[in-house]
């Protein structure tokens, strides 16, 4: 006759527990005798253990509270069954302390047991006192280890939250850097700017003739932007203008004064209305602009600027060199600022040599040799 198995049942915690147990906890038990069930009932009665029972591994992997429970003990008769009870706890993802009961003396079935996991193994007879502390044991056991595994996982979302935090404060500190160098940059830029104005105008502030005003610039810009070409043109009579001074940098002597005169005729009607400095530096934009006059300076980068005084133009600059060896992006800001200070420098001498009038009532400019004035 089949012996009945006792139902899952709690126990209520005593006023006194010893030092060292549980106050709850989940035991199941595996085994067809009630009688195990019972042992281990009346073993840790009193602790806040529920227990739980299954006749064989079968009834026991279909319970839904398999993976809650902190320790099995589990009747084995055989070396697989406890290779079963190992295989279905790992498949519940069941973190219990497996406790094995084998018969006594079956050493062989011991060693099993330990190979495959189990924390403990017991042999019957079951003596109480000592069964209530191994079953304790085992269930203190996988709760430390649960424990371990929460603070574990706790650890690893908090790591994950500072990673997070660490890699937007990096971020942010590298933006903030970035803007630090940016800033640092146009700080730099500006005062190499405010520099080179203040120098540029104490350079030309002492010449009051065209022809030194003009050689003076030339030579400045020389000094700060390195070997170039350059050409100033001043107006003639009408919207005439003819080369007042230049560098020739890398232009034959042969075509340089022939290429010079041309650019007065095409590059002065394109700049008389202009007051922006402008930047040429691919062959496709200069010729939009010049058309096919452009051929002239091929695989140039060109800057050009436009000398605008009491609605009038006083002069046209023009600088030009190789695109392999283009002007640095300071150099144009600089340009930008020393335009400024030269217009004025060019008015304040056209006035004092009372050339203040109207353009196409000026004198015509006195040059000096075919080619105007050399830098």
């Amino acid at each position: 006759m089949k012996k009945a198995r006792s139902k899952p049942m709690q126990v209520d915690s005593p006023a006194h527990q010893p030092a060292g147990t549980v106050s709850s906890g989940r035991l199941l038990v595996i085994d067809a005798d009630a009688a195990t069930a019972t042992a281990a009932q009346r073993a840790v009665a009193g602790t806040g253990v529920l227990i739980a029972s299954a006749a064989d591994l079968a009834e026991a992997a279909q319970r839904p509270d398999l993976g809650q429970c902190d320790a099995v003990l589990l009747a084995a008769r055989s070396v697989t069954d406890i290779e079963d009870a190992a295989f279905r706890l790992r498949e519940a993802r069941a973190a219990a302390s497996l406790v094995v009961l084998c018969a006594t003396g079956d050493f062989q079935l011991a060693v099993q047991a330990m190979r495959q996991g189990a924390v403990d193994c017991l042999t019957s007879p079951l003596d109480e006192a000592d069964l209530r502390v191994r079953l304790l044991e085992a269930v203190a056991r996988c709760q430390r280890q649960r424990q371990q595994q929460e603070r574990f996982d706790q650890l690893k979302r908090i790591c994950k939250r500072m990673n997070t935090t660490r890699i937007d404060v990096t971020n942010q500190v590298d933006s903030l850097c970035n803007d630090l160098v940016h800033a640092y940059q146009e700080l730099t830029d500006q005062i190499s700017n405010v520099t080179a104005v203040t120098e540029f105008a104490a350079v030309i502030r002492q010449e009051l003739d065209v022809e030194e005003l003009l050689r003076t610039t030339l030579e400045y810009l020389l000094r700060k932007l390195g070997p170039t070409n350059a050409a100033v043109f001043l107006p003639s009579a009408g919207d005439d203008f003819t080369l007042g001074a230049y560098i020739n940098y890398d232009c034959s002597k042969d075509t340089g004064n022939f290429l010079l005169e041309h650019l007065a005729d095409v590059i002065t009607p394109l700049m008389l209305e202009e007051r922006e400095l402008l930047e040429f530096i691919d062959n496709t934009s200069l010729t939009d602009w010049m058309g096919d006059d452009a051929a002239f300076l091929v695989d140039s980068h060109l800057l050009t600027f436009a000398c605008q005084h009491d609605g009038e133009c006083i002069a046209i600059f023009m600088l030009w060199r190789d695109v392999n060896a283009p002007f640095a992006a300071d150099h144009v800001k600089m340009l930008r600022s020393l335009s400024a200070v030269f217009t004025r420098q060019l008015a304040h001498v056209i006035h004092v040599h009372h050339r203040h009038l109207p353009d196409d009532e000026w004198p015509p400019h006195e040059a000096d040799g075919e080619g105007g004035l050399a830098a």
